[in-house]
């Protein structure tokens, strides 16, 4: 019985290998940043064919592992003297924009190239607000402390 687990087992482990072996073709650079996640992917030639036809937006959502939780919202696009088009998303978190997170997809011809840009990986972060609106305006204004504000004028 345990030989049969083991063969199993053993399956797996190189179905996994065979795998990751096949993803490492498709990537010619990856630097991780010290968070452990991605800030530059750069293609192999048989990678960029893989991903002919691919939206930009799958592409990170496969490159980033990005979570349910997790979108990736265009932001702008233009196109450069070579034709290199540059795609910038902006990082949400169940519909929150998680500030500074952004992610850039070169492409050519339709083909992705490479991305790059910070990447925030969030799990587990409750987006209910713990003070209501009139309490936040309240504790803010007692901060400030100021006599008149714009609005007032």
């Amino acid at each position: 019985m345990t030989n049969k687990y083991s063969a199993a087992a053993l399956l797996l482990f190189a179905s996994l290998a065979s795998a990751q072996a096949q993803d490492a073709a498709k990537i010619a650079n990856k630097v991780l940043g010290n968070d452990g996640q991605p800030e530059l992917v750069q293609f192999t030639a048989e990678g960029k064919a893989a991903l002919r036809g691919v939206s930009s937006d799958q592409v990170l959502r496969q490159q980033l592992a990005l979570g349910q939780a997790d979108q990736m919202v265009q932001r702008a696009a233009d196109t450069d003297q070579l034709g290199m088009v540059h795609q910038r998303f902006a990082q949400y978190y169940q519909g929150i924009r998680v500030e500074h997170a952004d992610y850039l997809v070169h492409s050519k011809g339709g083909t992705v190239e490479s991305i790059n840009g910070d990447f925030e990986k969030i799990s587990g972060l409750s987006i209910t607000p713990s003070v209501n609106e009139k309490a936040a305006l309240s504790q803010a204004l007692n901060k400030i402390g100021a006599k008149k504000y714009m609005w007032q004028t």
